[in-house]
């Protein structure tokens, strides 16, 4: 597969999270520094595959890899805090991020009962703690 290849896979992508589809930027920029640009703008409503970029040409796309992995390790880390154990978690959103986190807290599909939790993942944070995600949230 070719670089701008999956750049069109990226921007035709309706089911995979931001996350996912940043590590698919990372994919396409190990066989091609040249879609850089053609990737910083393919998903505006996702700044993380921007984001990715923009340090993959500082750190390298291996430290960008890092980086990306570090950030969700940091994640898991504080949600044991947050997050109650075995809870009912109803979703929004195919996050893979959301789905990592379901599963290290051991979470319940709600059933017929009230759920504890509901948990949407998020493309962007902004600075007044606002978030950006998909339509419908």
């Amino acid at each position: 597969m070719k670089a701008q290849d999956i750049v069109e896979e990226i921007r035709s992508d309706r089911k995979r999270g931001a996350t996912a589809l940043a590590e698919r930027a990372l994919e396409a920029l190990a066989l091609s520094k040249s879609v850089a640009g053609a990737l910083t703008k393919v998903r505006p409503g996702m700044p993380l595959i921007a984001a990715v970029v923009k340090l993959a040409k500082k750190k390298g796309v291996a430290g960008a890899r890092r980086e990306l992995k570090a950030s969700l390790d940091r994640l898991l880390e504080r949600i044991e805090d947050v997050l109650p154990p075995g809870g009912r978690y109803v979703t929004f959103g195919q996050s893979g991020t959301v789905e990592v986190i379901l599963k290290a807290v051991g979470a319940r599909e709600p059933g017929t009962a009230r759920p504890d939790v509901a948990l949407v993942g998020a493309d962007a944070l902004l600075p007044e703690g606002d978030f950006v995600n998909a339509k419908g949230t």
